[in-house]
């Protein structure tokens, strides 16, 4: 990225883009030491992450990571 900044938002931003393609630009974004807020309807979009908050009816329906929301779908 061209400015310095440290607090990232990205809605449906790689909904056109392959995986492999968003794989590497979020690779090199997170390297940066910065902050990336990720929205998306779909979860499976979502690879890494240190906090998934999952919003259902306009309220916090989750909070914590991706594989702990998966094993309680389970």
């Amino acid at each position: 990225l061209y400015l310095k900044k440290k607090i990232l938002i990205f809605d449906e931003s790689f909904s056109a883009i392959d995986f492999f393609t968003k794989d590497d630009i979020i690779k090199k974004l997170l390297k940066s030491n910065l902050t990336l807020i990720e929205i998306t309807h779909d979860i499976k979009d979502i690879k890494d992450n240190e906090n998934l908050i999952v919003l259902k009816d306009r309220n916090i329906f989750y909070q914590g990571t991706k594989k702990n929301f998966n094993d309680n779908l389970i």
